[in-house]
């Protein structure tokens, strides 16, 4: 894949970030080629196609996706082709994990790791306020799975405080769950008093040794 990229990283294409010339990101055969125009686009895209085309290989066209970043409402057309073959304009898209939309905005991958962390409240609904489980392997799924799963790309992210809201309250219905409180506490709303911190002193301490006590 390195050699295949060889061509286009020497190019004098990209998107000039400071100091630095970003053309692609790359990741195992996932790929994503930055570019400040359509035509320019087009003839990475192109160099990249006659490179893989010299190795034997060839480009997906039909998961090949092209999109715009733009904050206009009307969404500009860009026609780029592979091998004559038009690759599918989207509004979004999901690369390693996270969405990007052509705003550039984060509420859909937010809302994205809401429905997953309600996905992992669900799925270990039928086991708590059991004796299956000890609190401690309850905090350890908490630290090792709920809290990355919620929080999963949010480095990138620009926080607002409904967004945070929104994280704290799918951890917090977990916590109450795990300490046996059915309804809130009355600042339950406020994202800076969320569960995970109002009981972390009372909750024990996670060690992974512990994870199979019950």
């Amino acid at each position: 894949m390195d050699k295949c990229m060889k061509e286009l990283r020497e190019s004098d294409y990209g998107v000039q970030m400071g100091k630095s010339n970003i053309k692609c990101l790359v990741y195992s055969d996932d790929q994503v080629i930055l570019a400040p125009s359509e035509g320019e686009l087009q003839k990475m895209l192109d160099i990249m196609n006659e490179s893989f085309r010299k190795r034997g290989m060839k480009i997906n066209a039909e998961k090949t996706k092209v999109m715009i970043f733009e904050r206009n409402e009307n969404v500009t057309v860009c026609n780029i082709k592979i091998q004559g073959m038009i690759i599918d304009q989207v509004n979004e898209f999901v690369y390693l994990g996270s969405v990007f939309t052509r705003d550039g905005k984060f509420d859909e991958d937010i809302e994205r790791r809401v429905r997953k962390g309600n996905a992992v409240n669900g799925a270990i609904s039928g086991v708590m306020g059991s004796n299956i489980l000890s609190q401690k392997a309850y905090m350890s799924i908490h630290n090792a799975l709920l809290v990355p799963t919620l929080t999963f790309g949010s480095e990138s992210w620009v926080w607002q405080k409904k967004d945070e809201s929104r994280i704290n309250a799918v951890e917090m219905r977990y916590l109450r769950k795990i300490c046996g409180i059915k309804q809130p506490p009355p600042n339950a709303n406020d994202p800076r008093a969320t569960l995970s911190r109002h009981f972390r002193d009372d909750l024990p301490e996670v060690d992974e040794d512990d994870w199979e006590g019950a």
